[in-house]
């Protein structure tokens, strides 16, 4: 039996560690950030298939911005290549 469709869209701090922040939001705000190969690796270990990954300039720092599906999900749906 086919496992079930899902989709994600998932934006990521880009770099390495982690840090608090209370910037934008006035919050304390925890962020952990990633590299593009361990995003990748992290969501194929655990069943995902990457459909697109880019880099994007932020405002202040730069982000990951990713799309991942797992299961069965029809072919008409458009992909960007990794």
């Amino acid at each position: 039996m086919p496992s079930p469709a899902g989709a994600s869209c998932i934006t990521l701090k880009e770099g390495d560690g982690e840090a608090w922040t209370e910037a934008k939001l006035g919050r304390p705000r925890h962020f952990t950030y990633w590299r593009a190969p361990a995003v990748h690796a992290a969501l194929m270990a655990t069943g995902w298939q990457v459909l697109s990954l880019e880099h994007v300039a932020g405002r202040d720092e730069p982000w990951l911005f990713v799309i991942a599906r797992t299961g069965q999900v029809p072919s008409k749906i458009r992909r960007h290549p990794v």
